[in-house]
């Protein structure tokens, strides 16, 4: 039996004719036919003989059904307008937002070409869009009248909404920080857009700072902050601390503590005072460089326990850190300390190989090289190694006649391997078992994953932030950890409904069915269909409670 085949590509749809049969009892595609993209379907459709079809128009219809299901629920556009009122002229602030956070969700497209790219789906079956007025000057003129003061009581306000709607658990919390690059001028005067260590490799460029905070059951985004990226993970959580823990007061129904779950970049003496002196617990990590004595336990004092069928070797104990006592556990991982290892020895040969290379070149050194040229080069190969405590090289001169020794520290060899493998988890939790600990610890990844959402080319994008000024970044970091938490909360309804499907897998399937709108001679509407739904589309729907028959 003949269907149509949807494969996509570098985010872009392409359609076959194929016919399937089952072959040793399993279907195999037999024969294909390359069709085109939709465009071009339409294309050859309105070339052929049609009966009396003056037009065919195709939108996109399940990606922004998914959406406006979420939406009906956590009302952002109604939630904008009630923090920044407007006049009651033209479309309204919370309207151009939305819309905003619609693109980041889908397809994310430049401010300059929204317009064009809302045109192409159906979200005027949904809502009123005035396309005349979505043009990058209004929207920018609009969305300029959202200030700080008021995208931090637009996200809290969300947040609260959620957690009074959703079954959502806030026994433990994670929080972590990130910077996203942008390209800004480096004359542009911004107290946002720094230069900073970049985590995308883009040191030459700007960077902006988002500290995130998320549940740890779904991995829903409820607190935000931007922030200068060249400002320590320590210091931004202190600056933003009474701001985080006013929010999270606010969720609390009874006596529960919640648990904050950080990463070693936010320990300081403070932060910790701060926490023992609130009503929350934390999970933190320390530094194995700086705990040299936790390290060179022997093993022979772990023990061995299994975490999602892996083997992991623990060690857990009680000792006074930051003025209390904590509960600590470090973990020793084989698998990890050998790859570390094979690490660490393929690196020193490396280096070693890159200084007799160096060493060798002296021999024919002019009158130009001096000592320091030569030191200035040994300590750029040892700065790429990352390992060059590992390595002590002597440069000298006599006579014109350039000498280099290159030694190893066996002491220091020895301290590497000592902390190759380790992890040191700290907790206030004093009655929790050390599988427990790890297991909530570990959980961190949600957090990472979330970051990574927001750098997906396909799927909010945060970077680069094409943005001139510090409001206009602050807006755009408003839309797309919404469009994250919206996400969020879609994945959360599939998982609810027991759908075995990933979260981008989904949106793929949702951006396939589409709304076309047949034109006919002597009529002024057109006639709607939506495209036929496949049986693994019709379960998506289901799974999503997403229904399509409400469309106009």
């Amino acid at each position: 039996m003949a269907y149509i085949l949807k494969k996509r590509l570098k985010g872009r749809a392409y359609y076959y004719l194929a016919e399937a049969q089952r072959v040793d009892g399993k279907p195999r595609i037999i024969w294909q036919k390359y069709l085109g993209t939709a465009d071009k379907i339409k294309e050859k459709l309105m070339a052929a003989p049609s009966e009396g079809i003056e037009d065919i128009v195709t939108l996109e219809l399940g990606s922004v059904a998914a959406v406006e299901s979420i939406e009906e629920v956590v009302r952002f556009a109604d939630i904008v307008d009630d923090v920044v009122p407007k006049r009651n002229q033209g479309m309204r602030i919370g309207q151009y937002l939305y819309l905003l956070l619609l693109n980041r969700i889908i397809e994310p497209k430049s401010k300059a070409s929204l317009g064009e790219w809302l045109k192409k789906t159906a979200v005027t079956e949904y809502r009123e869009v005035d396309f005349s007025l979505i043009d990058s000057k209004n929207l920018w003129d609009h969305l300029d009248k959202v200030e700080e003061k008021h995208i931090k009581a637009i996200g809290d306000a969300v947040s609260k909404r959620i957690v009074e709607l959703y079954d959502i658990s806030l026994d433990c919390l994670l929080y972590d920080t990130t910077n996203y690059f942008n390209q800004m001028s480096p004359v542009t005067d911004s107290k946002l857009s720094r230069y900073a260590h970049s985590k995308a490799g883009k040191h030459h460029l700007r960077h902006v700072g988002l500290a995130l905070l998320c549940t740890r059951e779904e991995g829903i985004p409820l607190f935000h902050r931007l922030y200068s990226a060249n400002v320590h993970d320590s210091k931004i959580l202190a600056q933003i601390r009474q701001e985080l823990f006013s929010l999270l007061f606010s969720f609390k129904k009874g006596k529960e503590r919640m648990t904050l779950i950080f990463d070693k970049g936010c320990n300081s003496p403070d932060n910790f005072a701060a926490i023992d002196a609130s009503e929350f617990y934390f999970i933190g990590t320390l530094s194995t460089y700086h705990h040299p004595r936790l390290c060179r336990i022997p093993l022979s004092s772990f023990k061995e326990i299994t975490i999602e069928g892996k083997p992991l070797w623990i060690y857990q104990t009680t000792m006074e850190l930051y003025g209390k006592e904590r509960s600590v556990v470090v973990s020793f991982n084989p698998r990890t300390y050998e790859r570390k290892i094979h690490w660490l020895s393929r690196t020193m040969v490396k280096t070693k190989r890159k200084l007799q290379e160096l060493r060798q070149e002296l021999k024919n050194a002019d009158g130009r090289t001096t000592v320091q040229s030569v030191e200035r080069h040994v300590n750029e190969i040892l700065s790429e190694s990352h390992i060059a405590p590992v390595f002590d090289v002597k440069v000298s001169c006599r006579y014109r006649k350039f000498q280099m020794s290159i030694r190893t520290h066996p002491q220091v060899i020895k301290d590497y391997r000592s902390r190759f493998g380790k992890n040191i988890i700290l907790t206030d939790h004093l009655d929790w078992e050390a599988e427990e600990i790890i297991r909530a610890y570990r959980d961190r990844y949600k957090i990472e994953a979330a970051f990574r959402m927001t750098k997906d080319p396909f799927h909010i994008r945060f970077e680069p932030m094409f943005c001139w000024t510090d409001s206009k970044i602050q807006v755009h970091g408003l839309t797309c950890v919404m469009a994250l938490l919206y996400l969020a909360l879609l994945h959360k309804k599939l998982v609810d409904a027991e759908a075995d499907i990933s979260l981008d897998r989904a949106m793929d399937m949702l951006r396939g069915i589409r709304l076309v709108h047949c034109y006919y001679p002597n009529k002024s509407r057109p006639v709607q269909k939506i495209c036929r739904i496949c049986s693994t589309e019709k379960k998506l729907l289901k799974a999503l409670n997403i229904k399509l028959s409400g469309v106009r």
